[in-house]
């Protein structure tokens, strides 16, 4: 356990209540910041068929509508450089910084129409919220339980980011079927934005700041919490207990900086499989309502409400079942990481058994569509031709997929975490924020535009491009499941020294060892 400090900012129990800023921090500020620094991807999935056939944006072609959409996870995906400026600055000072800039750039996209001012635009909002969802990972790592941990980094993580982006997704689909200007969507955006800068403003700056030092070997939160001897010097070794492991080899000799992150399988496996999660969640979202309205006949109103209706019962019952990942013991030894992994596995093998029944129910449509012609086929909605069963079908496997997806998701930021030292836990999460929003949320909306338009290149009809890219999304699942299997088997395979092999926390009895996989 860390001793008593003196800190500027103060480690609390949230589950007790002490501390009334860090429970505004921890229920207000970081909800808002999250929930709102997210809108823009889930508003530009709601409107993107609306964007597209404005006059302004007739000319653009599918990759380039697929492009604007990721832009911002491109901004998303410069998590490392961000998390190496956030040591250069002031931490509420680059919180304002980036929460203003977010409202400007909320404020430009409604109102510019030009295409490369449109990507420079998308690229800042995704770059700020990369500051955002750095300072709210590591504030949360600091600060929480470690037996709330997952919980409070899956509120935090995956359920305030995922509200944002499914409200403006509802918000956005839903005004833009009865004639609301796409732009009212980000003009709201910034308006909120500007009212948490004002909340920033207010809140003092020892409950925000998080003073990171230079080398990413020094700490992950050095927040001015070296210990004083009596006579007022510095002693950092003051009233620590450490193992003797740590004694005899510092954490210091193990390596160079990066060496902890880069040589830690289990670390990569899992960052590589919520990645890739990711992706498959982001590309669903995308052309989720071009899917459905194009292929199966259903109204862009109904089709929000199914998306609306299969993330929310996914998010209810996957992160429940995510919890299951705290009764195993977490990470923080080596039994109950490979505990962890093996039900991250199962987990994983139910989602892709889902992906499986929603890719043949696609496939028996896209038969119907083209033994009837799509005009036969959709006449009356998804009805007709059997396709209401295939629909059924389609948004039975694909809730199963996305239940599974959440749950592994959940797991899987635990290991992330627990698998590097505490002292590298700042520079991991910039690699698994940069990872995640350049292989997941970046490519989830661009590479399925991209297949859309070379299969009309090859005269494939709108209804078949759109069936073909989602099953080829849903297959993509195979590639975390792969990853997720290889770290449950050999987590250290990419160590050259054994030393090198990091696992559990910074107040766990494991800290600075090298742990092998129990099968090893």
């Amino acid at each position: 356990m860390l001793p008593d400090m003196p800190c500027k900012l103060q480690i609390v129990d949230l589950a007790k209540g002490k501390g009334k800023c860090d429970i505004i921090i921890m229920f207000f500020l970081i909800p808002g910041l999250q929930i709102f620094a997210s809108w823009d991807g889930g508003a530009t999935a709601g409107c993107l068929d609306t964007i597209h056939g404005t006059r302004s944006f007739t000319d653009w072609g599918e990759a380039q509508m697929g492009l604007f959409a990721s832009m911002s996870s491109v901004g998303l995906a410069c998590s490392l450089v961000w998390s190496a400026l956030l040591q250069k600055v002031d931490m509420k000072n680059g919180l304002l910084l980036a929460v203003g800039l977010n409202a400007v750039g909320n404020f430009l996209v409604g109102y510019m129409v030009n295409m490369w001012t449109l990507y420079c635009c998308k690229f800042v909002l995704g770059a700020t919220q990369g500051i955002v969802q750095i300072w709210t990972n590591c504030w949360i790592s600091s600060f929480c339980p470690q037996k709330h941990k997952t919980v409070c980094l899956t509120l935090a993580s995956t359920v305030s980011t995922g509200l944002g982006s499914l409200l403006g997704f509802s918000i956005a689909g839903y005004g833009t079927s009865i004639g609301v200007p796409y732009s009212v969507f980000w003009y709201v955006s910034a308006g909120v934005m500007w009212f948490l800068w004002c909340v920033i403003m207010c809140v003092p700056n020892s409950e925000i700041e998080v003073e990171i030092a230079g080398d990413a070997l020094a700490g992950a939160f050095s927040v001015d919490c070296t210990p004083t001897s009596s006579n007022g010097k510095l002693d950092p070794m003051q009233g620590v207990k450490q193992p003797d492991s740590v004694r005899e080899e510092p954490l210091s000799n193990h390596g160079g900086r990066g060496l902890p992150v880069l040589c830690n399988g289990l670390f990569l496996s899992s960052a590589i499989g919520i990645a890739t999660i990711l992706y498959v969640i982001s590309a669903i979202h995308f052309i989720w309502v071009g899917h459905f309205t194009v292929a199966w006949g259903v109204s862009k109103r109904n089709s929000v409400s199914l998306f609306n209706l299969v993330a929310v019962i996914g998010t209810a019952v996957g992160l429940p079942i995510a919890k299951t990942v705290d009764q195993f013991g977490g990470c923080k030894t080596p039994e109950s990481t490979s505990k962890t992994m093996e039900l991250m596995l199962a987990f994983m093998l139910a989602s892709v058994c889902g992906a499986s029944i929603a890719v043949c129910a696609i496939h028996s449509q896209l038969e119907s569509l083209n033994r009837f012609g799509a005009d036969e086929a959709l006449s009356n909605g998804p009805q007709t031709h059997g396709t209401n069963q295939n629909l059924s079908f389609c948004l039975l496997g694909l809730l199963i997929s996305f239940v599974f997806c959440l749950a592994t998701q959940s797991g899987l930021l635990n290991v992330n975490v627990s698998a590097l030292p505490l002292s590298s836990v700042r520079l991991g999460q910039g690699f698994t924020l940069s990872l995640q929003n350049l292989v997941g949320f970046a490519m989830g909306p661009f590479l399925p535009r991209v297949l859309m338009q070379n299969l009309e290149v090859y005269h494939f009809a709108k209804a078949d491009t759109y069936c073909y890219s989602m099953a080829f999304v849903l297959l993509s699942l195979l590639v975390p499941l792969s990853f997720i299997f290889w770290g449950w088997c050999r987590p250290g395979q990419f160590c050259e020294d054994e030393k090198e092999g990091y696992l559990a926390l910074g107040d766990g009895p494991e800290f600075g060892k090298c742990v092998q996989h129990p099968s090893q």
